[in-house]
């Protein structure tokens, strides 16, 4: 989320689409980390919308090779649709960007 309006949306969706919910949003949280430096790190937390994806994919290309990217998801999270990011995200494994997506049991939106 980047401004009062994408906060907004998200709360009127989660409304019509409460959790648990075959078509409730996604959420991610997002880390990038930048290659040989303790200090520079990204947190984003997002909907996981096709911006939100090109979103990640963008910080992570923007700090270039030897960057860390951690995404969690939530423990609900379907397998169709991490295997589907999971896909999305090997594509910065090429421009030597590693990428750790989970799920964290203790994250429940």
């Amino acid at each position: 989320m980047q401004t009062y309006g994408d906060l907004e949306a998200l709360v009127v969706d989660r409304r019509r689409h409460p959790p648990g919910t075959a078509d409730a949003p996604l959420l991610a949280r997002l880390r990038v980390v930048p290659p040989g430096r303790a200090s520079g790190t990204l947190s984003r937390v997002l909907v996981l919308t096709p911006y939100g994806v090109e979103t990640i994919l963008a910080d992570a290309r923007r700090t270039g090779r030897g960057t860390r990217v951690d995404v969690a998801v939530p423990a609900a999270t379907p397998e169709p649709a991490l295997a589907a990011l999971r896909s999305t995200l090997a594509t910065l494994g090429a421009g030597g960007i590693s990428v750790r997506l989970e799920r964290d049991a203790r994250w429940q939106p």
